[in-house]
């Protein structure tokens, strides 16, 4: 005769007890193969570096976005879906901590929310300008001039051959004026995509300001030999996601599709204000992308991927 008898229901305490599955585990998450980093505080199994979510029982430790409500990794400083700033109470430039009532660092003295743009006057909490890529801080200057002292010297000991090394045509801005008024960002009620700078007192102490720069003629390399420094750049690592996005948008190619990073091996298209920036953790490094739409597809999270 057939058994036909159910399963035992589980009690409401030993229901609480049992750890809940994610509806849904992102597989792109950057995991060098064998390393591993602790134990799950849940089940005690081995995560992989920057794992999200546990394999085993689907504990998360990640930051969740107070925007969207969405799970990012713990190295993230924004979110990888609308790409609020996560880290509440750092400085979205320096990462040290500021105050909830003060309007600039006291470390590195640049504004709270953000440096607007002087050529389009988006406001930006990244080195270069999401919207025209003007250099908006004096470290970005400075990156863009040592990214240039490279080129100059690389032709120097002939590891670039002068027929590699060109102008730019483009002409990328270098020179920002003083910092203006302290400023802030609002979204659009009807389009969250829309931003309006709303104009805020100055506060006793002024910040850092932006020092006049000589815009100099720039240079560039071929796209060929381009494509061989990419390789080079992809293994360069860097201490914070900030520091990864202003030296690697100091030697964008112009003749790039995109950046492709490491962490999500997903292309962030230049064309849709990504590269570096658009990224949530470009510390893990990455490099300028040269192949075309058609070399890439859409991902079910809705990233760009390279064919395989």
């Amino acid at each position: 005769m057939q058994n036909t008898a159910k399963p035992p229901m589980q009690t409401s305490q030993q229901q609480s007890q049992t750890p809940k599955k994610q509806e849904s585990v992102l597989s792109f998450k950057y995991q060098p193969q064998g390393e591993t980093i602790g134990q799950c505080p849940n089940c005690s199994a081995e995560l992989p570096e920057d794992a999200i979510f546990c394999p085993e029982c689907g504990f998360s430790k990640g930051l969740v976005c107070p925007k969207c409500g969405k799970i990012n990794a713990p190295s993230s400083d924004i979110c990888q879906y609308c790409k609020t700033w996560l880290l509440k109470g750092k400085c979205k430039f320096c990462y040290s901590d500021v105050d909830e009532g003060d309007a600039y660092c006291a470390e590195c003295a640049k504004p709270k929310n953000g440096i607007p743009c002087p050529k389009c006057g988006q406001l930006s909490i990244f080195d270069f300008c999401k919207n025209c890529g003007t250099a908006v801080t004096k470290e970005a200057i400075e990156e863009i001039q040592t990214a240039q002292g490279e080129l100059i010297a690389a032709q120097k000991e002939m590891k670039i051959p002068a027929a590699s090394i060109q102008p730019l045509a483009s002409g990328r801005t270098v020179s920002a004026p003083a910092s203006a008024a302290p400023q802030s960002v609002a979204d659009s009620e009807e389009d969250s995509s829309s931003r309006r700078i709303v104009l805020k007192p100055k506060p006793e102490v002024q910040p850092e300001t932006i020092s006049e720069v000589k815009q100099e003629a720039q240079t560039v390399i071929t796209i060929e030999e381009a494509k061989k420094q990419a390789k080079e750049n992809a293994q360069k690592k860097f201490s914070t996601p900030q520091a990864a996005r202003r030296w690697h948008m100091a030697r964008r190619h112009p003749d790039a599709l995109g950046w492709l990073c490491n962490y999500a091996g997903c292309v962030h298209l230049y064309a849709e204000g990504g590269g570096p920036d658009d990224c949530n953790d470009p510390s893990k490094g990455g490099a300028d992308f040269f192949g075309t739409m058609d070399d890439i597809f859409m991902n079910e999270y809705g990233f760009y991927q390279p064919k395989k």
